[in-house]
């Protein structure tokens, strides 16, 4: 997560070379939040849980 300057923070999403298929995300950003991973259609949702 970082600043954009708005007061509030954005999720960036880099690739890198941890093992085949792998990724790593922290704990902290999860929470709070509904994920739904589209392995189909590449894509990853996200929701605010309230």
């Amino acid at each position: 997560m970082e600043d954009n300057g708005n007061n509030n923070c954005t999720a960036t999403i880099t690739g890198g070379n941890i093992g085949a298929g792998g990724w790593l995300v922290g704990q902290s950003w999860f929470q709070g939040k509904y994920i739904d991973f589209d392995v189909t259609g590449n894509q990853i949702g996200v929701a605010n849980l309230h």
